[in-house]
């Protein structure tokens, strides 16, 4: 959007001395007329100058015509960012560390960089990052992003995924073509933090380019806090619905074609981050993050806890405590293993169409169900392992098994797991009379 060139940032705040941030807007400081195109029709004209200092002007038309608001701002408001006549603060692409890198052929963008501790980016370069991020996928989804807020009751609904998943529906050459938009949670959008991991997830998916893995569309927002990202929809839910509906329904437990099929199509996508240059681990694969088609083809979602494979430890709180590895849980070193263990867990849930330890019967001396944090204990100890039913496809038990060893070594690769997966695929095919 702005790659290669110079921008003006201004944060905006509601109260005096810049308390209660209420939104962010970005200018091209191109020193020539320029479309505002984030405040409606108006337009602007803004400078950076050598010394660090700038100056811009907002007109109240579209052609620079009508002067409405000026800023004069020396080098110190624009560099350390102090609040300007009580409601504002600038930044610019010369501070922050923020790098806006340039826009491939597929909107991803390289070279994102901040300088910034984990938890203190600010509002401005999270808007860099922003538009570094995204690059030329920004409009589209505002334009899908806008339709889903004008669209009427009847044409959203909840995807069963989180509070705040809905489903925008597009026309295009007459056809309907539907997206799935997902916004942060509204518990955590007054949070930077909570903000910058959003962000993080957005620029994880914009590098995503595999046939099982969900398809990015864009991102969208009014101003940082309300961001919402768009995906391609997936009629068929989350895997853990489709799991329950069957179960809820007395459909036979075990492996049948379906079931190895997803299986095989979440695999191949782990098989596609982890070959990434460096590995990309999930962290957080469970049931609720594989979504399906109508046909029941799986993809893989939600990479907020992704992360590029680095030699340390895993911060604690990270992925969804009853799929975690188990030196995830103790808080040891990790690599793409992790995720292996998780599809284990995920291949008893196909299995048996139940929470993964379901089979950790009632507490004999309470009565009651083991509580999950003795269940990790048990796992994290090697003392407790998911099970399959008795009659389940040997193949996928003996794969189920592999996955879920304490030892992370003693586990499969995604790309050995695959092969085997499309053995017992084509073995199942065969059974059930289908083309792979």
């Amino acid at each position: 959007m702005f790659s290669g060139a110079n921008y003006l940032m201004i944060d905006v705040f509601a109260e005096e001395g810049c308390e209660s941030y209420a939104g962010s807007n970005i200018f091209l400081a191109a020193g020539t007329c320029q479309l505002a195109s984030y405040m409606g029709q108006r337009s602007e004209i803004a400078t950076l100058f050598n010394d660090g200092s700038a100056y811009m002007t907002i007109y109240n038309d579209s052609a620079c015509g009508k002067k409405a608001q000026t800023f004069d701002l020396n080098a110190s408001t624009v560099q350390e960012h102090t609040c300007y006549r009580g409601y504002n603060k600038f930044y610019t692409t010369d501070n922050n560390g923020v790098d806006l890198g340039s826009n491939s052929g597929n909107g991803s963008t390289t070279g994102i960089t901040t300088s910034t501790g984990e938890g203190n980016l600010s509002t401005g370069a999270l808007v860099g990052i922003v538009v570094a991020c995204l690059g030329i996928v920004i409009c589209p989804a505002l334009l899908v992003y806008w339709r889903m807020r004008r669209a009427k009751k009847g044409k959203t609904k909840n995807r069963n995924r989180e509070p705040d998943s809905m489903l925008a529906i597009s026309d295009k050459n007459q056809d309907e073509e539907r997206y799935a938009v997902d916004m942060s949670p509204r518990k955590t959008r007054k949070s930077m933090r909570h903000v910058k991991e959003f962000l993080t997830e957005v620029k994880m998916m914009t590098m995503m380019n595999h046939p099982r893995v969900v398809k990015f569309i864009g991102v969208s927002w009014t101003n940082l806090m309300d961001l919402c990202v768009v995906t391609e929809f997936m009629e068929g839910g989350d895997l853990r619905s489709w799991l329950s509906d069957r179960a809820d329904n007395e459909c036979p437990i075990g492996f049948d074609y379906s079931k190895v099929k997803i299986a095989a199509h979440v695999v191949h996508a782990l098989a596609y981050l982890h070959s990434l240059n460096p590995p990309l681990i999930h962290r957080d694969l469970k049931s609720r993050n594989i979504l399906l088609n109508k046909k029941s083809d799986a993809k893989l979602a939600d990479f907020g806890a992704s992360r590029e494979r680095v030699d340390r430890t895993m911060t604690a709180g990270v992925g969804t405590s009853l799929w975690i590895a188990p030196e995830v849980m103790m808080g040891e070193r990790y690599d793409e293993k992790a995720d292996m263990f998780s599809f284990g867990v995920v291949l008893s849930e196909l299995d048996s169409q139940l929470i993964p330890y379901a089979h950790a019967k009632e507490n004999n001396k309470a009565g009651r169900k083991m509580p999950e944090t003795a269940i990790l204990q048990l796992v994290a100890m090697g003392k407790l392992r998911v099970e399959f039913s008795p009659g389940a496809l040997k193949g996928m038990v003996q794969l189920g098994t592999e996955c879920t060893a304490i030892d992370p070594t003693e586990r499969p690769t995604a790309e050995e797991a695959l092969v085997k997966l499309q053995a017992l695929l084509a073995q199942e095919a065969k059974r059930a009379g289908k083309s792979n």
